[in-house]
């Protein structure tokens, strides 16, 4: 019995490891996506407000990442994220990159000195964002059309393939029509 039950543990868990790449549909899939008001708290050293998304003022898609630098996942993730926010600076990739964290500005500008990150972080400081787009846990991704629709939700660990793809996908999907 012990054995049956350490058993089907061990396939409960590969079960959730397996799907941690994998694309989860969310409740917000195909809505316009919430508004974001949030200060950036990085890179810059004052924070500033900001508005994103902003339907109909971006040419590229958006890649909305929700994380914090005490998630074990969300860490081994950033290399990613960084890399595409790099290959989307530079205009030949074709999307934004914007991350969200609630945690403590102090210990994610910290961790950004450490870890020399250069995508933007804006403060989630009471979690409304996170509420409003129905983040229950990290790290969490949507992948927003030029439109201000959400094309994906992408919850756990992504990798770069997986990402790319979404990113990819919005671009070609057809935009919402307007009735």
């Amino acid at each position: 019995a012990v054995i049956a039950i350490g058993l089907a543990i061990a396939l409960a868990l590969a079960a959730v490891g397996m799907r941690s790449h994998a694309h989860v549909p969310g409740g917000l899939e195909g809505q316009m996506a919430p508004r974001l008001s949030l200060p950036v708290i990085t890179p810059t050293p004052k924070p500033k407000p900001v508005l994103y998304p902003v339907p109909g003022t971006h040419a590229r898609p958006i890649l909305l990442h929700f994380w914090g630098p005490s998630c074990a996942p969300c860490l081994a993730e950033l290399p990613v994220i960084d890399k595409l926010f790099l290959a989307g600076s530079d205009g030949d990739a074709g999307w934004e990159v914007v991350t969200v964290t609630a945690e403590d500005t102090s210990d994610v500008r910290e961790f950004v000195n450490r870890e020399q990150t250069s995508f933007p972080i804006l403060q989630d400081a009471d979690g409304a964002a996170h509420e409003a787009w129905r983040v229950s846990s990290l790290p969490t991704s949507y992948v927003i059309r030029r439109d201000g629709v959400i094309h994906r939700e992408l919850n756990g660990k992504q990798t770069e393939a997986s990402l790319t793809e979404a990113l990819k996908g919005a671009d070609l999907a057809a935009p919402a029509t307007r009735t």
